[in-house]
């Protein structure tokens, strides 16, 4: 099972890092700091069908081989825990659309100052896939007051010093590679199509004061990156084949300029609402 777990999370980091995923996340806040978190995961059928065929091709005589489904309500019930103490699933619902297949998951918490979102796409992994290797987390965490009006404070992951490390020893290493074919450039241009991740913080009532980049109304983006503006820029996908696809710091960097494509770029983000 190691073997076949290992197989899984390659296929499924390469196409949750270049693939028809879309993977959509809001949180609200209320007054008090409790709130709710709905995760919206969808995957084209045709992508699925190709898991599902990649999952089977392990089955034989001595093993049984659970059926590869983006959606499996046991998983996402563990995965409230990753949300931080006292996160609490709520519920879950299949769904299919124009060609796409999925899930919308709710969570609900009572303090927003024990909640932490882990901006890595991979994190919505199925657990069968869990097993194969430990990824370094990049959680966002809060940090809410109430006196007259409600504040929310959001830190971004931090840069480890490892990777600092890592990259330091980039520098000095020759950084010439062959360039993208064109058979790879398409290939690149078909996993990357239609795949989307957005995480909105959503504050129930009207914000007075932000630093926030991205505001409308009562809602602030934190990112929103889609990848079919990536298509026609060869050289930024370049440059997406030589980072980590577990690093989604190193991605934003890397497409922070797009035009259509939202960064947020203060850190902390601050929101006071009312």
């Amino acid at each position: 099972m190691k073997k076949l777990a290992a197989a899984l999370i390659i296929l499924f980091v390469l196409l949750t890092i270049a693939g028809c995923v879309d993977v959509k996340t809001k949180i609200k806040v209320n007054k008090d700091g409790s709130g709710t978190v709905e995760e919206t995961v969808l995957m084209s059928t045709e992508m699925i069908q190709m898991l599902k065929q990649f999952v089977s091709g392990f089955a034989d005589d001595s093993t049984n081989v659970e059926e590869f489904k983006l959606y499996n309500e046991g998983d996402i019930k563990n995965r409230a825990a990753d949300f931080g103490d006292g996160v609490q699933f709520s519920s879950g619902k299949e769904l299919q659309e124009d060609g796409r297949e999925g899930y919308v998951a709710v969570y609900t918490f009572e303090d927003l100052n024990k909640l932490r979102f882990d901006q890595n796409p991979g994190s919505k992994m199925p657990e069968q896939m869990a097993d194969a290797e430990v990824k370094e987390k990049e959680y966002i965490t809060f940090s809410f007051s109430r006196n007259n009006d409600s504040e929310i404070i959001i830190s971004m992951p931090p840069v480890s010093k490892e990777k600092e490390e890592d990259e330091e020893k980039d520098e000095e290493v020759d950084s010439s590679s062959d360039s993208l074919d064109t058979q790879d450039l398409s290939r690149l241009k078909f996993l990357m199509k239609d795949f989307n991740i957005s995480l909105l913080i959503e504050t129930d009532g009207y914000i007075i004061e932000t630093n926030a980049n991205y505001v409308d109304r009562s809602s602030v983006t934190l990112f929103d990156l889609n990848f079919n503006l990536l298509l026609d820029e060869p050289e930024r996908l370049e440059a997406l084949k030589k980072i980590n696809p577990n690093d989604m710091q190193e991605l934003k960097e890397v497409i922070k300029d797009v035009q259509g494509i939202r960064i947020e770029t203060n850190d902390p983000v601050k929101i006071r609402f009312r």
